[in-house]
């Protein structure tokens, strides 16, 4: 387990370094540009679902070059094989939390009250940092339709993560989908809450995005109707080994 840390803190000094050759200011002013326009478009379109991606350590090269597993492998894939129209904008998950706060309120400024908010987090940018951006959103009375954590975590947890505290739903957010693994590193935390489905993956970490039991669960909850609190409670869903292990499909 300790060379699991090893790695958990090399990559952190990776991230770190890419943060600081990025331009704050001129960063800052170009995205909120960009999700803007992104807005503006999709209400012409008639298009009112915004789907927020944040990623892991790795995913802090997120803001140097186009990579992310949760953006590309999970969020991308779904629109593309349902041919659905919803936006996507992906951060990692240290500035995730302020941007995805600002981005929302500009969408809820032109989108009003049919604006729907979807976040997907990886790693990192599945724990503590996706319940930060849920509560900026809650400060901004902005509801969550549905949160995705993909092996959430704070920090290194080991033992499946048992050993910490579940990550509780936040009173904004309307349903909770969580997918983990168990018993090889890097295992992320269950969540707890009214509307929350936990499920139990055999998959690598950094494959968990692409796995093809998140994809079939998740193409209808991306791209069906919004959520409605009465219509679902807590559920705990353990999927069979045999039918989940498989990591073969969209992929490309």
């Amino acid at each position: 387990m300790k060379s699991y840390i090893c790695v958990f803190m090399v990559i952190l000094a990776m991230s770190l370094c890419a943060q600081s050759r990025t331009n704050p200011a001129r960063g800052s002013q170009a995205f909120m540009s960009s999700c803007e326009k992104a807005a503006q478009e999709a209400f012409n379109r008639g298009s009112h679902h915004i789907v927020f991606t944040m990623e892991g350590l790795t995913g802090e090269l997120a803001e140097l070059i186009p990579v992310g597993h949760t953006r590309n492998g999970l969020a991308r894939k779904i629109r593309e094989v349902h041919d659905a129209d919803f936006n996507i904008r992906g951060y990692s998950h240290a500035l995730g939390p302020e941007r995805i706060a600002r981005c929302a309120q500009s969408w809820r400024d032109i989108h009003g009250s049919r604006l729907r908010v979807t976040i997907m987090g990886h790693s990192l940018g599945g724990g503590q940092s996706m319940i930060d951006a849920a509560n900026n959103l809650a400060a901004l009375n902005i509801d969550v339709d549905t949160i995705v954590s993909l092996d959430g975590r704070t920090g290194p947890e080991t033992e499946c993560g048992d050993e910490e505290e579940p990550y509780q739903q936040p009173d904004n957010v309307g349903r909770v989908y969580n997918f983990r693994r168990c018993g090889l590193g890097f295992d992320g935390r269950e969540w707890d809450g009214p509307n929350v489905q936990n499920f139990l993956l055999d998959s690598g970490h950094s494959r968990m995005p692409y796995h093809p039991r998140v994809h079939q669960i998740l193409g209808p909850v991306l791209t069906g109707p919004p959520f409605r609190r009465n219509l679902t409670q807590q559920t705990d869903v353990r999927g069979d080994v045999e039918e989940l292990a498989p990591i073969r499909l969209l992929e490309q």
